[in-house]
């Protein structure tokens, strides 16, 4: 199962004949997002004993009505559920995108001067949240 762990497929990364280093940086940068992440999932997931995540349904407390939240053990800290899965969610788009580029960028021909460009907050669609695009870069010679 070690192939799941994320930190490992960056160590094999790392290791091979050809290696990205934006995609490794970026990638590095993602860690604890995304530990947080499946620890929290394989919390629920893979519940042992009282190492499991819990998650809290809306409490009345004297300052108000909180609303849900969850933590897993000593490995997550509890916070609100609500902002966490917009959060999460957010992520994931912008991680999927980031490593669709990487990718896309490390196999397009040399030659070929693209860059990756972010849409502007006014310019993405809410039905289809695309918030990069690749460009073609215009290099004038001289």
């Amino acid at each position: 199962m070690g192939n799941a762990n994320f930190e490992f497929a960056i160590a094999r990364l790392e290791n091979s004949p050809s290696v990205n280093q934006s995609l490794l940086d970026y990638l590095k940068k993602a860690v604890p997002t995304t530990k947080r992440l499946v620890d929290l999932r394989n919390g629920l997931e893979h519940p042992n004993g009282d190492d499991r995540t819990i998650i809290e349904d809306f409490r009345p407390t004297p300052g108000g009505i909180d609303p849900p939240a969850w933590h897993r053990g000593n490995l997550v800290v509890k916070s609100s559920l609500l902002d966490d899965i917009r959060f999460f969610l957010d992520f994931l788009i912008c991680f999927c995108e980031n490593v669709f580029f990487h990718g896309l960028l490390d196999n397009i021909a040399i030659n070929f001067p693209f860059e990756v460009v972010q849409v502007p907050d006014s310019k993405v669609d809410p039905e289809c949240p695309v918030l990069y695009r690749l460009e073609l870069k215009i290099v004038q010679q001289s």
